[in-house]
């Protein structure tokens, strides 16, 4: 199989068919990355998940609506680190340098911008589904790679949003296809979950099964969204006239030596 572009390659795109092989690319490729961030996450979201359970108060909408939001937010955290790591990979390929142990990539994430953006787009899109459920869907198209955004280019919170809002502008139905079918696909490999539920297994069956599932949904999300940026971001060079180096800066030998294609 090819492997998934380099961080600079010019082969990133938001074709439907080809960004979604990208993205199983980068995740077959790299899972070895993605799997351990995202099995500390998961392990982490069931515990809150149990607490939630054993505390909501289903009949006060506000504690729904509040449970919703973090839930989401802490989803959208997860993806925005096994986010980091696949850019981290990315990036040291491009380099040619050699890749740096998982938690000193994780240490050079912005983690309290991830924390704060994360639990924006989550108010957001619960908030968007509340309301016939296609707001959430856009509002998660428009500000997916603002976590991107916000690790590999250093931007603060407000602007990372505003920029992912403009890398999305004019790209949006291609955009909105490839995330939304991360969300369905999301979805229905959580019906797995459900189903076991369902059966009362021992508990370390219902554990296994949902590390296993929300691993699998939480970092293919994540590669869908690496290629969604990179894309975004190859379009947005091309316009501009110039290429990014993979330290981030603009390059005008590269700009001529190779243009990007929309």
């Amino acid at each position: 199989m090819t492997a998934a572009p380099s961080r600079d390659d010019p082969a990133w795109t938001l074709a439907y068919r080809p960004a979604l092989r990208q993205a199983w690319q980068l995740w077959r490729t790299h899972i070895s990355a993605f799997v351990p961030v995202a099995i500390v996450i998961v392990a982490l979201l069931m515990l809150l998940g149990e607490l939630v359970n054993r505390w909501l108060n289903v009949s006060n909408v506000g504690e729904v609506v509040a449970a919703l939001s973090l839930g989401i937010a802490a989803t959208a955290f997860a993806e925005a680190l096994c986010a980091g790591v696949a850019e981290d990979v990315l990036h040291t390929g491009a380099a040619h340098e050699t890749r740096s142990s998982l938690w000193t990539t994780i240490r050079r994430l912005p983690l309290v911008r991830l924390t704060i953006l994360a639990v924006i787009i989550g108010i957001a899109v619960v908030i968007g589904t509340a309301a016939l459920i296609l707001p959430g869907l856009a509002i998660f198209a428009w500000l997916c790679v603002a976590c991107t955004t916000a690790i590999v280019e250093r931007r603060g919170v407000v602007a990372s949003l505003r920029h992912s809002v403009r890398l999305v502008r004019g790209n949006f139905w291609a955009v909105a296809a490839l995330t939304t079918t991360a969300i369905v696909v999301g979805d229905a490999i959580e019906q797995v979950v459900e189903a076991v539920h369902a059966a009362h297994p021992p508990l370390w069956v219902e554990v296994s099964v949902e590390t296993v599932v929300e691993t699998t949904v939480i970092s293919l999300t994540a590669a869908v969204i690496v290629v969604v940026f990179q894309a975004l971001r190859a379009r947005r060079d091309h316009d501009a006239g110039h290429v990014e180096t993979p330290t981030g800066g603009a390059s005008e030998a590269d700009a001529s030596g190779r243009q990007l294609s929309g």
